[in-house]
């Protein structure tokens, strides 16, 4: 009888019907936390092999929720203020305080007829005294820039995601390097040791690939290429199965990279589940 997934999250649901779709898995037991170490599912295949699922996603955690504010929240009203600005907005913005230092950031620049360049402030040793608190929690937020801009209203602060890109490859060549890095493996030891405890005859890792997660080198070709790797992966010898779900992978055009000791390389199509980044 196959196991109850209400209690699963969305990662999890869109991996047990991938799975399920290409292996023939049904789910007999899940995580209900009941005790230590479950993996997130265990079941059979459709050659009734015994087979044990473990999903996580690689994502850069604070970067997501800087994300999150600006889309639930576009932009930030200055008080009285009298220029438009935009900010670009790293990792820091997590929580009300960000919203109000960055007004008062504003409001300073205003009152002084300046601009935070990365090199200011301009207004001499004593703005710095004046102000010291300010700049000083200005420049340890990463990825934080704040200028002026016409197309914000007066008043107006335009929140923007820090930029990320670049010149990218056309096949998915580095995704076996950047995963078999000390780096990423370490990041899903837990997920592997799990899977090993489990003792199941197949054994799949299901990662959930956000953009901000990977090298924009290794995701680009992941999420909007439509080659395989030529190389394997340096994994453990009871890991069957790796997937490799970009973000991305609800839209049609976007496809998951899936490694299997009996198969290789292989591109499946997703779900039409949306799995939240975070």
């Amino acid at each position: 009888m196959q196991a109850e997934t209400t209690k699963l999250d969305s990662s999890e649901v869109v991996a047990l019907e991938v799975i399920g779709r290409e292996m023939g898995f049904e789910a007999r037991t899940i995580d209900d936390n009941s005790q230590n170490g479950m993996v997130d599912a265990l079941g059979f295949d459709r050659c009734g092999r015994t087979t044990a699922v473990e999903v996580t996603r690689l994502a850069n955690k604070h970067r997501i929720e800087a994300e999150r504010h600006i889309y639930d929240k576009s932009s930030i009203t200055v008080p009285d203020g009298q220029w438009g600005w935009m900010a670009i907005v790293g990792d820091g913005f997590r929580n009300q305080s960000f919203e109000k230092r960055l007004i008062r950031i504003a409001k300073i620049c205003e009152e002084a007829d300046i601009e935070p360049f990365p090199m200011w402030p301009p207004g001499g040793p004593a703005f710095v005294e004046q102000h010291q608190e300010d700049i000083h929690w200005y420049f340890k937020q990463r990825g934080l820039r704040l200028r002026r801009w016409g197309w914000s209203q007066p008043g107006e602060i335009k929140l923007l995601g820090a930029g990320f890109g670049g010149a990218s490859p056309d096949d998915v060549e580095g995704l076996p390097t950047w995963f078999n890095s000390e780096t990423t493996l370490d990041r899903v030891a837990r997920k592997l040791s799990k899977l090993e405890r489990s003792g199941c005859e197949r054994q799949h890792l299901f990662l959930h690939v956000h953009v901000h997660g990977v090298p924009f080198e290794v995701f680009y070709p992941l999420a909007f290429g439509g080659t395989t790797p030529s190389h394997t992966l340096r994994l453990p010898a009871n890991v069957s199965d790796v997937w490799f779900a970009p973000t991305t992978h609800a839209d049609p055009d976007s496809a998951i990279l899936w490694w299997s000791s009996e198969l290789g390389w292989r591109r499946t199509q997703g779900t039409n589940a949306l799995v939240p980044a975070g």
